[in-house]
């Protein structure tokens, strides 16, 4: 029995031997299971040898600078660096030395060249580091220290945009940009300009090269057609071999510079548009010459005159010569759809279109139209919205040029102010005055106005009293300037004046021009006296009974001779200023004013001396009493002739 207890007992013990063993084997099938799929896991992330961890070296490369370009003084080396896990750092080094790290991107480092030789070449590389230490280099670069800064280059004369003519000089100008570098041993780094190139219309062949300033050439356009463009370009070159480009340009051909610009503003858009096309047929009879441009801004109306095709748009006109006397045959130069021509902008654009691409020596301007002596400053920007106070005299009008398409205001006018407004504009965008203003329109002829506009002309033409509706005799006026265009400015204003009261020795008329340079100041200085004289007076009966009964007044009876005025009261005044100043006043006025009369504005009875003033009487005076019209012209600012305006009408409604 006790054998039998042995054996069942060995038995059992090798039976748990074998269980055991089953299970060490299947624990060895599971490690190596587990061994089998982590190794193929880590050869998945490129093991790590022995240890199987990261062995994938970042990506390195240098964008800036590129292979072989030349550097200069502070240089950024950017670096672009990547990595399969992420980059902890990179390295920077010139000529195999480190010469900065950053742990962030973006990967930058500023090299300092300043102490390096001119000329000499280096070497530059980054390494980039991952958290397993492996590490990538970027391809050697080569750079070399130079000078990279290009020359400025301007082309100063002429100008974009400019029209030129005859012989034209072209400047240019060139600043060296190359750097002052801080170290000694780039002395020898080459300096200056080499060479500069200048180009017209053909930007691969140069026109003319310059080694040394100045840059300059002269250019012959005179077998260039009118009206064409061409272009101008330079290139400066320094000598460490860099090349700089000037802006493009681009000029136009204009006509060479005559002795006289005569220029028409012709507002032809009312009833008086036939009148016009008269006017435009008398000029052809004479037409430009090599001395003389005459240009014509005709704007005509709607259901009018129908002759010449009936355009009714406005139109830019340069007059030739031609017999025909009813069919204008000028070389139209543009049409501009319809212009508002009581707008101070179309005059404006008008006088600098005929300076910029006509120049001439000198310039006339006839303002062409209806005309009814001083009229306020317009008080809205939209004059067609305002409100009409005309005057019961003359139909209403006052100011110049009713456009009567653009509407029926009584403001629809170019104003007084609105003239100098436009003149002003007009000088500054060319930078010329007009020398002569001939208003070819009615009772325009006024201290007022001459006072507002005597900054922008230095002679005004016109009448005192109303123009009769064929105006100036063109033929005449333009027979005399085109034989004679030497003459000055004053003489042509005299011409002017003369050739008119030819014209109209049957009429009643006058015509005049005031010299507003240092003549008109003087009268202006004598003006504000005899203004202040009056103010002051006690004796306002002696202006009504001479305004009543002796005092020369035209169309629009507030409108006074002003000479005669003033003569009649050193005559009849009891106050010894305004008997004073009166007298001081009619010298100043024979000084500044020449004048020729026709009818019985040449008698004595009702003699005329060149230049109107406003004195209305209390009903008159509603038309411009307005805060922002009468009182704010340039004369009312600057006199005391409006205050003494509102003593005389106080005086007047008093009866």
């Amino acid at each position: 029995m006790k054998d039998s207890r042995v054996i069942l007992s060995d038995i059992l013990d090798f039976q748990q031997i074998k269980e055991k063993e089953g299970d060490m084997k299947k624990f060895l099938k599971l490690f190596l299971l587990l061994s089998l799929l982590l190794f193929i896991g880590l050869g998945a992330n490129g093991g790590c040898g022995g240890c199987g961890g990261d062995t994938v070296k970042p990506q390195v490369i240098i964008t800036e600078p590129t292979n072989n370009s030349i550097v200069l003084e502070i240089v950024p080396i950017k670096v672009n660096a990547t990595d399969n896990v992420g980059v902890s750092k990179v390295e920077f080094y010139v000529d195999n030395n480190k010469i900065g790290e950053t742990t962030a991107s973006p990967y930058v480092c500023n090299w300092d060249t300043s102490n390096l030789q001119y000329n000499s070449t280096h070497t530059i590389q980054a390494k980039a580091y991952d958290a397993a230490g492996n590490v990538g280099e970027s391809p050697v670069i080569t750079v070399k220290i130079g000078d990279i800064q290009v020359p400025e280059v301007t082309i100063t004369r002429p100008q974009n945009g400019d029209v030129v003519y005859g012989t034209v000089l072209i400047q240019a100008q060139v600043i060296e940009r190359s750097p002052l570098l801080k170290n000694k041993k780039v002395d020898k780094a080459p300096s200056g300009i080499s060479k500069v190139e200048l180009y017209i219309d053909d930007m691969n062949n140069p026109i003319s090269i310059y080694t040394q300033p100045p840059y300059e050439y002269n250019w012959n356009t005179s077998n260039l057609q009118y009206g064409s463009t061409h272009t101008i370009k330079a290139r400066a070159y320094d000598n460490a071999g860099n090349m700089g480009e000037s802006p493009i340009i681009t000029v136009k051909i204009g006509a060479s510079p005559r002795k006289w610009n005569f220029l028409v503003y012709m507002d032809g858009d009312n009833d008086l548009e036939t009148y016009a096309i008269m006017d435009v047929n008398e000029m052809e009879q004479v037409g430009s010459n090599q001395d003389v441009n005459i240009i014509v801004l005709l704007d005509r109306i709607p259901g009018n005159d129908t002759s010449n095709g009936n355009w009714t748009t406005t139109r830019i006109y340069y007059i030739t010569r031609d017999s025909n006397t009813s069919i204008i045959n000028s070389t139209l130069l543009a049409d501009l759809g319809e212009c508002d021509m009581s707008n101070p902008d179309t005059l404006s654009d008008f006088i600098t279109y005929c300076q910029n691409i006509f120049p001439a020596e000198k310039t006339c301007l006839t303002l062409w139209d209806k005309g009814g002596g001083v009229w306020p400053r317009s008080y809205s920007k939209d004059k067609r919205s305002s409100i009409s106070y005309p005057s019961p005299m003359n139909r209403g009008t006052r100011g110049l040029c009713w456009d009567d398409t653009t509407g029926t205001s009584g403001w629809n006018c170019l104003t007084t102010d609105e003239v100098a407004t436009a003149l002003n504009q007009a000088r500054i965008q060319t930078g010329k005055k007009v020398d002569v203003i001939n208003t070819d329109t009615s009772s325009n002829q006024m201290i007022e106005v001459a006072y507002e506009w005597r900054n922008e002309v230095n002679f005004l033409v016109g009448s005192e009293s109303v123009e009769y509706a064929g105006g100036s005799d063109y033929a005449t006026v333009l027979e005399d300037l085109t034989s004679n265009p030497n003459m000055s400015a004053q003489n042509f204003a005299k011409t002017l004046v003369d050739d008119y009261q030819s014209y109209y020795t049957s009429y009643d008329t006058t015509y005049s021009y005031v010299n507003l340079g240092t003549p008109f100041t003087t009268l202006i200085n004598s003006f504000k006296n005899f203004a202040e004289a009056l103010y002051n007076t006690s004796d306002l009966a002696s202006v009504d009974y001479v305004w009543w009964s002796s005092t020369t007044y035209f169309d629009n009876w507030e409108n006074l001779d002003l000479y005669d005025l003033a003569d009649d009261l050193s005559n009849s005044s009891s106050d010894t200023a305004v008997r004073s100043t009166a007298n001081t006043l009619k010298t100043a006025i024979s000084n500044a004013v020449y004048y020729k009369n026709t009818g019985i504005y040449a008698s004595s009875q009702w003699p005329a001396y060149g230049l109107a003033v406003l004195l209305p009487t209390d009903d008159q005076w509603a038309y411009y009493s307005g805060s922002n019209q009468y009182v704010m012209l340039a004369l009312s600012r600057d006199t005391k002739w409006d205050e003494f305006i509102l003593r005389f009408v106080a005086y007047e409604s008093g009866g």
